[in-house]
């Protein structure tokens, strides 16, 4: 992980404490069913973090969601979730005049 990829691990880690919240930890299949079951959320968009951890964000229909992180061997945890998701439009192709 690059610096700033851990200062913006270290800030969302903190405002889940801050919460009050532990971090909830599983293996994968079990995390995605659990929020598949109770939340009706569906995978929406993923990214790379690092060289080896997989960052998965999963919506539904009713506006919430979840992001997770899988670490290499299968174990995730849940890093936030919330309500009120609003998916933007997809962007043009290639965007000009920038």
């Amino acid at each position: 992980m690059t610096k700033l990829h851990l200062l913006a691990f270290a800030i969302l880690a903190a405002s889940v404490s801050d919460a009050g919240a532990q971090m909830l930890c599983g293996q994968r299949a079990e995390i995605i069913a659990n929020i598949d079951k109770k939340y009706q959320e569906r995978p929406n968009a993923f990214g790379i973090a690092g060289e080896k951890t997989l960052v998965e964000l999963f919506t539904s229909e009713a506006g919430s969601w979840t992001m997770i992180m899988t670490r290499p061997g299968g174990v995730s945890c849940i890093l936030a979730v919330g309500q009120s998701w609003e998916q933007f439009p997809a962007p043009p192709a290639k965007m000009t005049g920038l």
